[in-house]
């Protein structure tokens, strides 16, 4: 009798407690595997792959055998809500990260706080993300911050005066792009045009047309790389020669293959510094496995499984024992450098920028947290 007892009591404890207590500790990662953002969505998981990897050559986290369960959200966000609600309930994961964009990661959010499963999301910037809970942690800094950061460098490194912007239409463009346009001001510039654009816009011939009209000497680019390149190239094949500023959507390969010639010398944020030996270090074994020269993306994806990781170390490996973890991490130092974590789950770090010379990405400059706060 004692032993059915005990049998249904193991039954009825939920999946993930039930997955805690096995030889492994599932970690789920959501974000676009398939569709135009795939390129993204894939370095990051396999960025995470390559962090679990490593601990389980290290003997895993307590004993237990990291495991990655996928789900592909192609940036949506209503697939966010079900990739999530698949690890947690399916795959037995107890802890998340986020390799998707802000608005699949925003709904994501609200899911993985009401399960109780924490989650790092890896670069996903809209501020509201975090305010789902205190299971939601950020390894990125925030869509304003960023949109601060890239205002001061078209300002003051591009000597700009009258700045255009284009940024595409969802959580992650409006939140940088309105502090972009909001900082440019302050600095005492002045933001000449403004207007948004879709994902998958393909023709931005009219509002070039009218960004070239306002006369800009800077163009604030807040894109992913898809998009971004189109807008270079017809940029600058309408004559347009601002100088352009991007945000970290365009910090990929993609943008540089697609942009072609259209790409050199633009700076872009990147959360990424390039010179780091920690960074250089993943970059080396990333590209050994996977043949490219890993961007911000994937860098973020790896810090945030680190965090998950150290936490689950710090706890122990279970939801509760990462969020345990998560809550005594108050400064962590990864591939992208050192972050300290404020009581709201967001981290305080410099903004790194690129640019692109000869062809290739280029450690700029350094923008101080306390000038973009």
């Amino acid at each position: 009798m004692k032993h059915l007892v005990a049998l249904v009591s193991l039954l009825c404890l939920p999946l993930a407690t039930a997955h805690a207590q096995s030889g492994e500790f599932k970690v789920g990662v959501f974000g676009p595997l398939t569709g135009p953002a795939a390129a993204d969505g894939n370095g990051c998981l396999w960025a995470t792959q390559l962090a679990a990897d490593q601990a389980n050559a290290r003997g895993g986290v307590q004993g237990r055998k990291v495991v990655v369960v996928s789900a592909d959200d192609q940036a949506k966000p209503s697939e966010g809500i079900t990739a999530v609600q698949k690890l947690v309930t399916r795959d037995g994961a107890v802890a998340l990260v986020s390799c998707s964009y802000s608005g699949a990661t925003r709904s994501a959010a609200g899911v993985a706080q009401s399960s109780k499963v924490p989650m790092v999301v890896s670069y996903a910037v809209h501020p509201e993300i975090t305010k789902a809970g205190s299971y939601v942690w950020r390894m990125f800094s925030l869509g304003p911050v960023q949109g601060r950061a890239i205002a001061a460098m078209a300002r003051e490194d591009g000597k700009g005066s009258k700045a255009a912007i284009l940024w595409v239409k969802n959580d992650y463009g409006e939140s940088i792009s309105t502090a972009a346009a909001e900082r440019f001001t302050k600095l005492g510039g002045a933001v000449v045009y403004n207007e948004p654009f879709a994902i998958g816009d393909k023709d931005f011939t009219t509002p070039l047309t009218k960004a070239r009209a306002a006369n800009p000497d800077v163009l604030l680019v807040v894109a992913y790389y898809n998009e971004g390149a189109l807008i270079a190239q017809q940029a600058r094949r309408q004559g347009l020669t601002a100088s352009i500023y991007g945000s970290d959507g365009i910090s990929a390969p993609k943008f540089v293959e697609l942009a072609r010639d259209a790409a050199e010398g633009v700076v872009m944020s990147a959360a990424t510094d390039l010179n780091a030996p920690m960074f250089k270090d993943f970059a080396k074994e990333f590209e050994a496995r996977h043949r490219y020269v890993p961007d911000s993306v994937p860098s973020h994806g790896y810090d945030a499984m680190l965090v998950v990781l150290d936490a689950a170390r710090q706890g122990e490996p279970s939801a509760e024992g990462v969020l345990r973890g998560l809550s005594a991490i108050k400064e962590f130092t990864g591939v992208n450098g050192t972050v300290k974590f404020t009581p709201d789950r967001e981290i305080v770090t410099d903004q790194s920028f690129w640019k692109i010379q000869k062809g290739a990405f280029t450690q700029y400059r350094l923008v101080p947290y306390d000038q973009v706060k």
